[in-house]
């Protein structure tokens, strides 16, 4: 074979080695890249499942349970709706607010309670009466429009240590032991570390409730002085009721209703009780400040300039678009 003929298949040889070592190499740092990836994840979800466990059943026989049933009008369903509750809660007080019926409700609700000490009912008459659900739901609390704080504390940063939930619950108790009511409706996960921490007399002033539903909620905070919450739901919703909210997290995934002066981001503490008494000394011009300041979210008219902007694309019409709220 003539020495150039040899020399040109060497030379091939040594770049088709090379290139297959090359392609070796890529396909090496490639897996590594994929396992890394996968250790990341996996590194990653062990660490949320650890900081986020199931909370552990607390035990209802450690609390008195009261239930608040608003109501108007509602002879038809009001005893069987009491005998309901009884029979799923045998030991809870059942508090009837009436508001003003002109039915049958109020004497049946009294019938009840001439048959059982654990049902009550307060009676509401006009014109304090029929002037929203929001409104029974204070009476039932014995609350004050912009008179009261309302609470909500569930995430596992507030709820895992003994160390952040009683930093929380503290200074809760000092706002109330000042004269202003909180409110705290409890989450599972929080009562659990109550009991488990051995909390409870952290809330002995305040006024603790079961969870409320979504209605129940945005009724009460949409009369409080002050919202105090790890929610995130809650930081967009305060900025439509024109409440202010101390957001008791490390960060939020919000900072919009921060920057438009709706809330802030405290730790648990003197951070957060600071903060409280200092807003809560000017209330009301806090709240007509509040009241003028456009949601950053929207106006909650979306819907409309969809639908607007849908058929016009379709052909039907120059329909005008729904302004955006002043």
């Amino acid at each position: 074979m003539p020495d150039a003929l040899h020399d040109r298949i060497v030379l091939h040889q040594d770049a088709v080695v090379w290139f297959a070592g090359l392609i070796s190499l890529a396909l090496v740092g490639y897996m590594a890249f994929v396992s890394g990836r996968f250790l990341v994840y996996w590194a990653g979800s062990r660490h949320a499942f650890r900081h986020n466990r199931p909370a552990e059943p607390g035990d209802p026989s450690a609390f008195q349970w009261h239930l608040v049933i608003p109501c108007r009008d509602e002879e038809a369903v009001v005893t069987q709706t009491l005998d309901g509750l009884r029979a799923a809660a045998p030991e809870a007080h059942l508090w009837v607010i009436d508001d003003d019926s002109e039915d049958a409700t109020r004497e049946l609700v009294l019938a009840a309670a001439a048959r059982d000490p654990r049902v009550h009912l307060v009676q509401r008459r006009r014109p304090h009466a029929r002037i929203g659900k929001g409104a029974a739901l204070l009476a039932a609390h014995g609350l004050r429009p912009d008179g009261y704080v309302l609470a909500t504390v569930h995430r596992p940063e507030n709820t895992d240590t003994a160390e952040a939930l009683g930093a929380v619950l503290a200074e809760l108790d000092r706002i109330a032991r000042a004269g202003t009511p909180v409110l705290f409706p409890m989450h599972p996960r929080t009562r659990a570390a109550v009991e488990r921490f051995g909390l409870a007399g952290l809330l002995e002033r305040l006024a603790v409730t079961e969870p409320v539903g979504y209605g129940d909620f945005l009724g009460l905070a949409n009369h409080a002085a002050l919202l105090v919450s790890d929610s995130g739901g809650v930081q967009e919703e305060c900025t439509v009721l024109g409440r202010p909210l101390l957001v008791v997290r490390r960060s939020t995934e919000r900072p919009e209703a921060m920057e438009a002066g709706f809330a802030a981001l405290v730790q648990p503490g003197e951070e957060l009780g600071g903060l409280a008494r200092a807003w809560l000394s000017d209330t009301p011009e806090r709240l007509a400040r509040l009241a003028a300041t456009p949601s950053p979210y929207g106006d909650g008219l979306a819907s409309a300039r969809i639908a607007a902007l849908t058929a016009a694309l379709a052909g039907r019409g120059a329909e005008p678009v729904v302004p955006l709220a002043a």
